[in-house]
């Protein structure tokens, strides 16, 4: 199942309002050994010191789910692949910082039996996944934060995890991309600030 039919799921009607390059974007599905890569620039990578420190914490049990750093026109990566006998989209980011450091973070994503699109992020830890069509881009929301798996999640609350996420994927032109997150909690503020622009490897 491509990401595209992820979405649809979501979507439904609204996907035909997605700009045409960004459908096609997401309905290229990788083969298992033959996956997709993105070049591209973070062009900021903000956080808090409280931010920072969460980030740190969740690294113990999360694969990286948060970045403790800060930066602007950080040299980026993001690899779309699929492992075989698996329905799930899995991503690799990877940001390589001036100074030697490199932040690298994995996920997965995939459909539960009652169609709530899920993001895992390592130790059983994860997001329910709401998609939502702005001005031809794609909008992403958390819908709650969970322990768990495909088949049954315990949702944690909300003062102990890092925040509702705001992610867009907007397009540039055919072969390029913007994409913005921020993440904020709901008593700390906004923690998180990410935007990159990126293109498909050909």
């Amino acid at each position: 199942m491509s990401e595209a039919a992820l979405f649809k799921s979501q979507l439904g009607a609204c996907w035909h309002d997605v700009h045409p390059d960004i459908q096609a974007r997401f309905d290229a599905d990788p083969a298992p050994g033959q996956p997709i890569f993105y070049d591209g620039v973070m062009t900021r990578i903000d956080c808090t010191r409280f931010g920072a420190l969460l980030a740190w914490v969740s690294g113990w049990f999360t694969t990286g789910a948060l970045c403790p750093w800060r930066g602007t026109d950080i040299p980026a990566l993001i690899e779309v692949y699929k492992k075989p006998g698996s329905d799930a989209i899995y991503k690799k980011r990877r940001y390589d910082f001036p100074n030697g450091r490199t932040y690298l973070f994995e996920s997965a994503m995939c459909c539960a039996a009652d169609q709530t699109l899920l993001e895992f992020v390592g130790g059983g830890f994860g997001m329910t996944i709401k998609v939502a069509e702005r001005d031809g881009a794609l909008f992403f929301t958390d819908g709650g934060y969970f322990w768990g798996n495909q088949r049954w999640r315990l949702r944690l609350p909300a003062l102990l995890c890092p925040g509702q996420v705001a992610l867009t994927h907007a397009n540039l032109d055919r072969g390029r991309l913007t994409i913005s997150s921020r993440i904020t909690h709901p008593l700390f503020g906004m923690l998180y600030v990410q935007d990159g622009t990126f293109a498909r490897r050909r």
